[in-house]
């Protein structure tokens, strides 16, 4: 489960979870997979996430690429799934089987416990929003894997 209180980011310890991913996700090279690891580390430096979470992300993402009928990179796989963390648009999520829509985000929000019974997206701060936005991501590739 993502968190907001983020955490020590160590190269040492991505590695470790790169080696790791590399054993789960055979098809991707250990270069692939460290560039994206280092990519999400950049574009989500503003969320505080953990090594964990960037791990747990970047997984999220090569799993969406394995089973995307588009034949595209990990990086612009990663684009369009970051890109709707970060603002508004989510076409490429979408295009990804992702849906990251107000009702989706509710009731993601609703299950972590950042909401009640009432209340709606707009009640949720931006961090709270970004976080669950990533966690509906998680969920997702999950279902894939």
């Amino acid at each position: 489960m993502l968190s907001e209180a983020g955490a020590e980011v160590s190269v040492s310890g991505l590695k470790k979870g790169i080696t790791e991913l590399r054993k789960e996700l055979k098809i991707f090279s250990e270069e692939e997979l460290t560039k994206l690891v280092g990519q999400l580390a950049i574009l989500t430096k503003d969320l505080n996430l953990s090594e964990d979470q960037i791990l747990a992300f970047a997984k999220a993402v090569a799993i969406k690429n394995k089973v995307s009928v588009e034949e595209e990179s990990l990086s612009q796989t990663a684009q369009k799934l970051v890109t709707p963390v970060l603002t508004d648009q989510s076409k490429g999520a979408a295009s990804l089987g992702v849906t990251l829509g107000d009702a989706a985000i509710e009731a993601k929000a609703l299950d972590m416990n950042l909401l009640a019974a009432g209340e709606s997206a707009s009640d949720l701060s931006d961090q709270e929003k970004k976080l669950v936005k990533v966690q509906i991501i998680l969920d997702s590739a999950a279902k894939d894997a």
